[in-house]
């Protein structure tokens, strides 16, 4: 526990302690311990309670519109709800739930699933989406000023940026990937992209035009003597 710049307490929790997050609507501080499969509750510079959770917890947040608090269990596959110092809920997501984070315009929880290559999208206690990303995504960040959630994927050297709605359908949900690569001369951004159906049938009566005008040629070419 640090003031300023002085450590002015230690304080003993569990096994490899990992994530940490503060609960404003009860002071308390909730901190995940990968190595012993449980949550310590701080209340100033004193562990209240300890929560057992799932396999290997990493990430924490709070999510102020129910006041819950959500941990990744990594070795799982499971996100913990906790409620004050009970668990309410565990709910099953991808493999290898890591990062996690709040998205305050919609009120989501995002969990990106590092063995999966997923972010669930989770409203409460239930999935509601799960959106392909790149490989082995861990970090998840929200973005108030542009309502984007950000995921880095460790495996593929690339950054997902997930555009949503404030709707609750799922369908809104939508993925951008936008990797980045650079040289000692230049740096190229690209950014993939899917076409968009109504460019498919202007594509398709272009190829049947080429296709009409060669096959006329031929006819031309044969009838000479």
């Amino acid at each position: 526990m640090i003031d300023g710049t002085t450590v002015i307490a230690t304080i003993t929790v569990g096994l490899e302690p990992w994530g940490v997050a503060y609960d404003p609507s009860n002071g308390y501080i909730y901190v995940t311990n990968a190595g012993s499969g449980t949550v310590s509750v701080i209340d100033g510079t004193t562990v209240i309670a300890t929560i057992h959770v799932g396999i290997e917890p990493w990430g924490v947040t709070y999510d102020p519109s129910n006041g819950y608090i959500y941990v990744t269990n990594a070795g799982s596959d499971t996100v913990s709800v906790i409620n004050g110092t009970t668990v309410i809920a565990t709910i099953p997501v991808g493999y290898g739930p890591e990062g996690i984070a709040y998205d305050s315009s919609n009120g989501y929880i995002y969990v990106a699933n590092s063995l999966s290559n997923t972010v669930s999208v989770i409203n409460g206690t239930t999935v509601i989406a799960n959106i392909p990303v790149g490989i082995d995504p861990w970090g998840v960040a929200y973005d108030p000023s542009n309502g984007y959630i950000y995921v880095t994927n460790s495996g593929s050297g690339t950054v997902s940026i997930i555009s949503t709605s404030v709707s609750t359908n799922s369908t809104s949900i939508s993925s951008v990937i936008t990797s980045t690569t650079s040289s000692t001369s230049a740096s190229t951004t690209s950014t993939s992209t899917m076409p968009t159906p109504s460019a498919v049938p202007t594509l398709v009566v272009a190829a049947a035009v080429v296709v009409v005008v060669i096959a006329a040629l031929l006819m031309i070419k044969l009838r000479k003597p």
